[in-house]
């Protein structure tokens, strides 16, 4: 299950036929974290991440599919969700300043509702226990009107601090004079599809997503959390032919001058996806710096430590295990706020009531625009 395995049990597949497959095979690669810490490490610059990837697409090809995974893939395919979530921005867009007619979107890819739910579905797994858990869900992979329903009747944990926090982000944009609009029933960006090796999936699904953004006559799309950033900017143009849309994270249209210095302590945890990776942000930590005193733990930057989100829902207990290592690590620096910028992160990592979104944070510290001001343009800080 760690790096130098999973290379191993590579080699093995690509030198057997795949009568010899096993789900412990398949167990190795799925539970891998697409973090890149392996890499940051490694002395030879062997991608261990990459050859999960590849090895997924490998497993997927040869029929050994885990239940799990069919599940989340089909649930998306069918609903443009994995967990079959609906996400009615109405309300949200309301309180708003939303502008129908800007060529700008505002796409959260789902993410912030997702993580209010994960948490409530993987402790069903954990109850359930693996083999159930399989079973379920090639049940809801034939018929994933089953997940429709389970959505429904298993509540969200945490749901208004994840509202509040896309409602933040709206504010952050707006105080910058940014003009944008909101899908009122926002789909998936199909992350999981791609992830766990359904590449021709991914494929069909992704075109149909490009084909919205263009119907809505967007050409600027501003992401709120670092994995639909990284898909939309990174992989989504080796899928789609002439995807020429200006993809950018939220925090790199702030202006940082418009920010003013709080007496306040807090601890950052550095999501994976924006500090190692395609393109490692700096936008969101330099912001934080200006506002607040900001404390880092050892494992900070290229070096930055998971927090287990990306197993949760197949390996719930795994990702419980690194989300807990991780949280201890940031606690014993202080019981400060604990500050994260991607919404997987605050779902993993809130274990207490001052675990929280550097959107909050921010907007506590933003200078007020005066009425009919623009501050900023929209230009990377």
């Amino acid at each position: 299950m760690g790096a130098r395995g999973r290379v191993e049990i590579a080699k093995y597949l690509v030198r057997s036929s795949n009568s010899g497959l096993q789900k412990s095979v398949s167990d190795a690669f799925y539970s891998c974290l697409n973090c890149s810490a392996c890499l940051s490490v490694c002395p030879v610059g062997i991608d261990a991440g990459k050859v999960s990837v590849l090895a997924r697409k490998y497993i997927v090809k040869n029929g050994l599919k885990a239940g799990i995974a069919e599940a989340i893939v089909n649930t998306t395919i069918k609903y443009r969700s994995p967990l079959a979530i609906s996400s009615d921005f109405r309300r949200i867009a309301r309180e708003m300043k939303m502008d129908e007619h800007s060529d700008t979107l505002l796409y959260t890819g789902q993410m912030y509702l997702l993580s209010a739910y994960s948490s409530s579905f993987s402790e069903a797994e954990r109850i359930l226990g693996p083999k159930v858990s399989d079973l379920i869900g090639r049940l809801i992979a034939r018929f994933p009107v089953i997940m429709k329903f389970a959505s429904r009747i298993i509540p969200p944990r945490g749901r208004n601090l994840f509202t509040e926090s896309m409602k933040s982000v709206g504010y952050l944009l707006s105080q910058e004079g940014i003009q944008f609009k909101l899908m009122m029933d926002e789909p998936y960006p199909g992350t999981f599809l791609l992830e766990l090796g359904y590449e021709e999936e991914f494929r069909k699904y992704a075109a149909k997503i490009a084909s919205l953004f263009r119907s809505m006559g967007v050409k600027r799309i501003i992401t709120t959390d670092p994995h639909t950033y990284n898909l939309l900017k990174y992989d989504y143009p080796k899928y789609i032919a002439d995807f020429d849309f200006q993809v950018v994270f939220y925090t790199d249209l702030l202006n940082v001058e418009n920010f003013k210095k709080e007496d306040e302590k807090i601890i950052f945890h550095e999501p994976c996806h924006l500090s190692r990776g395609n393109g490692s942000l700096s936008s969101p930590l330099t912001l934080l710096r200006r506002a607040y005193q900001v404390i880092l733990p050892e494992r900070s930057g290229a070096m930055t430590s998971c927090c287990g989100g990306p197993d949760e829902l197949m390996f719930p207990l795994t990702g419980e295990k690194i989300s807990d290592r991780r949280y201890k690590e940031l606690r014993s620096l202080g019981n400060e706020k604990l500050v994260t910028a991607c919404p997987i992160c605050l779902s993993n990592l809130r274990k207490d009531e001052l675990v929280t979104d550097i959107s909050l944070v921010l907007k506590e510290s933003r200078i007020k625009a005066a009425p009919g001001r623009n501050d900023h343009q929209g230009e990377s800080v």
